[in-house]
């Protein structure tokens, strides 16, 4: 009994001796076993991960593959060992080799306030508290990905909302409000991204009284000025500060009627400017403010469109206007345009190996114009070593990648303003071979919406850039316009990962009526993929699409697949499908829309990317892009003898002027009848299907366009007309 009694003594001494406190943890070498005890501050809601802390520091511990069980609580007491590894910068345990319990429901430690200049190495792990943040998104819904915050100092900073988190879905805050989190760090390069990561909808603390309810809504956009309409939890009267720059500097328009729902139109304004306005709600002597935003007034410019493709389009199925291919002629277009430049050139290009180009963009600064160019660090850009070395060129090197694909041209000219954006890098296989599209508009507004994303990354509005003020990646604000009128198409736009375009595509997704479509090069998001698999199930919907990269980690292809969706690969198909848009409800719907740029459906170009996106609500520019898919989508080797495995299958779908059924039954008497969405019998036929006879053709070309059903032996099947 006494040995039994000394041997646990002894083990129990050598614990002790083993077990450090955690701020000295967090200076042994990477691999090294260490063991420590401390509070965990959070639970499930992160996923496996827990975060523990003591009175010295904090540090988190991931049970990966060779871990001991580990499912312990916030506000547990335990005492782990195992490995120091670290995971994209942020330094943690794993795998757990021993975890021992000690209490459960302990007081967490009392978060450390800090401002956002001490996110970093030496609070990495703890609980922190922030007072005073505003977030530039205000207004938006929560979705998985990193939104940008100011303090009350005026510093920035990130914090990190997950999947399946409770804020999902919840209003970003307007105005001010405290934030408790846990301060972590995610960087591929091990540098920098710090984010707080909040645990719930309780580590936003909102201050009491008046507070805006929802969003603030741009509308009836005009040369002259605009409508901005809000929502506040209780009634008062509104307005709304404005001006040029961010001192608003051009005073105020308010209401007289006391109100729940807000409009303050803002006259007298500036064609194709861009305004900064701050709205507010007043309520006895309690004010609710929004965030300062910027507007755009439409432009006095053309308002031109065009989409270009550079591989075969179907355009058979065009209905106002056709689809343009530009067969090995896309860097004589871009160069084209260049040429235009009178003034000034800006460049935002992933990747660019491409002599044409860079001539033209030499040839611009020979004449005069002032030429900018942003480039990604991590790729060769082998062109690059020919551009003029006076042209000044910031090669971005942060966190993520730079991945944008625009040019800005004469940003500041009503009359030769241009935007070139769309998928395509400057490399011999994105210009020539892999299947992708250039959007071009002329549009002065647009233009000095781009300009602004540029400057920021630029650090600059002057002829060079300013390194100590550059903000790449997550580092950057969502501070540029949204919204556009251009002619007579609305159209948006939105920067990643600032500016919350995740949630917008899936709004977008989630607004069809009759037909989507989609061709993305990556697909890895599951809430994007879960909103097409809810339109393929809405009533009268029709959707296909297109993925290149389908064995992917994530990839979304198998689950949409799964759950019916018909989706295509392009990976076993010549050359790497490039393209990131959706088609929605074209060639049959009242707002037809493409959303279209640089943005592959992935959560890095969601969270850390430089990218850009378009969601133009325009139906010939849905007419083109259509065109476009109809060819994507058919070349797949889609034909009579892959469809025809259920008692029949339409194709094609959207059809024209003829739907032809494939069928499986033979030699029985059959019939079918197609209904319009109203369930109006429109045709209807009896025939016999003999042997060998698998192919009925109907005509169609009567129809008008929209949603039809057709009913053959039982089984009801939706198809669109498309004429």
């Amino acid at each position: 009994m006494k040995f039994n009694i000394t041997l646990v003594l002894v083990l129990a001494l050598q614990l002790a001796w083993a077990q450090i406190p955690i701020s000295q943890a967090r200076t042994q070498a990477i691999g090294s076993s260490v063991t420590v005890s401390g509070i965990v501050t959070n639970g499930s809601e992160m996923g496996p991960i827990r975060y523990i802390q003591d009175a010295t520091a904090a540090i988190p511990a991931y049970p990966s593959s060779g871990s001991v069980p580990f499912n312990v609580s916030r506000g547990d007491s335990i005492t782990i060992t195992g490995d120091l590894k670290d995971y994209n910068g942020l330094l943690e345990i794993d795998p757990i080799t021993a975890v021992t319990v000690h209490s459960s429901g302990n007081t967490l430690p009392a978060p450390l306030v800090i401002d956002a200049t001490q996110m970093g190495e030496s609070t990495e792990g703890e609980l922190v508290e922030l007072h005073g943040i505003t977030f530039p998104a205000g207004g938006q819904n929560f979705a998985v990905g990193t939104y940008n915050f100011i303090d009350s100092l005026g510093n920035t900073g990130v914090i990190y909302v997950r999947s399946s988190h409770d804020l999902i879905g919840d209003l970003v805050p307007l105005g001010q409000v405290d934030l408790i989190g846990i301060m972590s760090q995610f960087s591929f390069t091990g540098v920098g991204g710090y984010q707080i990561l909040p645990r719930d909808v309780n580590d936003l603390i909102i201050p009491s009284g008046i507070l805006f309810a929802s969003g603030i809504e741009q509308d009836n956009i005009t040369s002259s000025g605009f409508d901005l309409s809000w929502v506040t939890t209780q009634p008062g009267t509104a307005g709304v500060q404005y001006g040029l720059t961010s001192a608003l500097e051009l005073g105020e328009q308010t209401t007289s009627t006391s109100a729940n729902s807000h409009t303050v139109s803002l006259s007298g304004l500036n064609a194709g400017e861009v305004y900064y306005c701050r709205p507010y709600a007043v309520n006895g002597t309690d004010t609710a403010w929004g965030n300062t935003g910027v507007y755009a007034t439409q432009s006095n410019s053309t308002g031109r469109m065009v989409a270009y493709f550079n591989n075969p389009v179907e355009t058979s199925v065009a209905v106002n206007v056709t689809a343009v291919y530009l067969e090995n002629r896309f860097n004589d277009t871009i160069k084209a345009y260049i040429d235009m430049a009178q003034n000034t050139l800006d460049l935002a290009i992933y990747n660019n190996n491409d002599a044409t180009i860079v001539n033209a963009i030499n040839a611009a600064e020979a004449r005069g114009v002032r030429v900018r160019y942003i480039s990604e660090s991590s790729t060769a850009n082998l062109g690059l070593n020919n551009l003029n070395s006076s042209i000044p060129r910031l090669d971005a090197n942060a966190s993520g990648i730079m991945h944008n694909k625009f040019i800005i041209i004469d940003a500041d000219d009503a009359q030769n303003a241009h935007v070139i954006t769309g998928s395509t890098n400057f490399s011999p296989n994105n210009l020539f071979d892999d299947p992708n599209n250039l959007v071009i508009i002329q549009d002065e507004s647009l233009a000095k919406a781009f300009e602004m994303e540029f400057n920021e990354m630029w650090g600059s509005d002057g002829a060079n850039f300013d390194l100590n003020n550059s903000k790449i990646g997550n580092q950057k604000l969502n501070n540029t316009p949204h919204r556009f009128l251009i002619g007579t198409s609305p159209v948006e736009l939105y920067f990643s990962p600032s500016d919350g375009t995740t949630g917008q595509i899936d709004e977008a997704i989630r607004s069809t009526d009759n037909y989507f479509s989609f061709a993305v090069m990556s697909f890895t998001r599951d809430d994007l993929g879960q909103a097409i698999i809810d339109v393929n199930n809405q009533f009268g919907t029709i959707v296909q699409g297109v993925i290149e990269d389908v064995n992917g980690t994530g990839s979304e292809f198998g689950p949409m697949q799964s759950a019916g969706v018909f989706v295509r690969s392009h990976g076993s198909f010549p050359n790497n499908m490039h393209h990131k848009y959706c088609i929605i409800d074209m060639p049959a719907g009242n707002d037809p829309i493409v959303v279209t740029g640089s943005h592959n459906w992935s959560t890095s170009a969601e969270t850390v990317n430089d990218e850009n996106t378009l969601i133009i609500h325009d139906q010939n520019i849905a007419d083109v892009f259509y065109q476009e898919f109809r060819r994507r989508f058919d070349e797949l080797n889609i034909g009579i003898e892959e469809i025809a495995q259920d008692g029949f299958n339409l194709y094609p779908n959207p059809a024209n002027d003829r739907l032809y059924i494939a069928l499986n039954a033979q030699n029985d008497e059959m019939g079918y009848r197609i209904t319009d969405i109203s369930g109006r019998v429109v045709a209807s036929e009896s025939f016999v299907s003999r042997s060998g006879e698998q192919l009925l053709q109907i005509d169609i070309a009567h129809l008008n366009a929209g949603t039809y059903f057709i009913t053959l032996n039982g089984e009801t099947k939706r198809f669109i007309v498309a004429h």
